[in-house]
């Protein structure tokens, strides 16, 4: 039960930095990053039916207040969260050099499906030097910060003693 409440607890904190309007675009590249952390945690310390409903939960969320094609964070959460498994399956998260590969794999799948959906609706134009750049602000936190932070989920987790047992 502690472990629900902590996850909806960070879903909702976690929506609300993505879907509100940041000043600067390198802070809204470090929201986006915290919640593509926060999904590689749950792909590889959580049992999969807290994984993938955290997940849903989240993508709901995110398509609820993003204001774009309904369904497409979801599908996108979804499918980090099969890619990220598949990954930790071979690899082992202690390595910062793993983690940042994850972390980079997450974002360019969530950025090529949100773009995909984008275009597929006609809801968005999407302008590529713009998206590249975004893209890239976002690898670059993931990089410097994203094993850091990935290990203060784990020590967030570890002294609530949320084990996955429970």
């Amino acid at each position: 039960m502690k472990s629900w409440f902590l996850h909806v607890l960070l879903t909702i904190v976690l929506v609300v930095l993505n879907t509100s309007h940041l000043h600067s675009v390198y802070a809204m590249g470090l929201a986006s990053l915290i919640a593509m952390v926060f999904l590689a945690y749950l792909a590889g310390y959580r049992p999969l039916i807290e994984r993938f409903a955290i997940s849903i939960f989240f993508g709901f969320l995110m398509d609820s207040f993003s204001g774009g094609p309904f369904g497409l964070y979801t599908s996108a959460y979804i499918w980090i969260q099969v890619i990220a498994r598949w990954v930790v399956a071979f690899l082992h998260l202690d390595n910062p050099q793993t983690v940042r590969l994850l972390l980079i794999s997450g974002i360019l799948v969530e950025k090529a499906i949100l773009a995909f959906g984008l275009s597929m609706t006609g809801q968005g134009r999407i302008l590529f030097p713009e998206m590249a750049f975004l893209v890239s602000v976002q690898i670059g936190w993931a990089v410097i910060l994203g094993p850091f932070l990935f290990n203060w989920f784990r020590r967030i987790y570890g002294k609530l003693q949320i084990s996955v047992t429970q």
